[in-house]
């Protein structure tokens, strides 16, 4: 016997991007600070904090290029991912590894085939409750789809 696939659309939002975004900023500041702190010579740690804060900016840049304006992720029971953007046809991803669902809160990492490595922020608070709901049972249902090593 078969079963309805169904559906659901979790839409970005900026407050979750400027809060992943400026986290970022933080916590490469934090971390400068420490290696500042170490008992290297100074030219060993000027070179770490280069080394660290460079990266640390590569990698926000590259999460800030990845972002699209207006786009939603889509799930299915059935185990599929894709990205929608505003008047493009839906894109087929796939999760990765790191992706992290909790009651409140869900971090996804997904990459179009040959692509790099996106990630977004959901937070219940600024989803729809209905939305957020099903999310959460297709996350349940899908687990099998989602959870298997090598992905998510």
């Amino acid at each position: 016997m078969s079963s309805t696939v169904f559906a659901v659309e979790l839409r970005t939002d900026h407050r979750c991007r400027g809060i992943v975004f400026w986290s970022g900023i933080m916590l490469a500041g934090i971390g400068a600070a420490l290696l500042a702190a170490t008992s290297l010579q100074p030219l060993g740690r000027l070179m770490l904090m280069v080394l660290w804060l460079g990266d640390c900016g590569w990698a926000l840049h590259r999460l800030r290029q990845g972002w699209q304006p207006a786009c939603r992720l889509r799930l299915t029971s059935g185990g599929e991912v894709q990205l929608v953007a505003d008047g493009e046809l839906p894109v087929a991803v796939s999760l990765r590894t790191g992706s992290v669902v909790t009651r409140r809160v869900a971090w996804l990492r997904f990459a179009r085939p040959g692509g790099p490595v996106q990630a977004e922020l959901f937070l219940a608070a600024y989803s729809e409750n209905y939305a957020w709901q099903r999310f959460q049972l297709v996350w349940r249902l899908a687990h099998g789809a989602f959870g298997h090593p090598g992905t998510a």
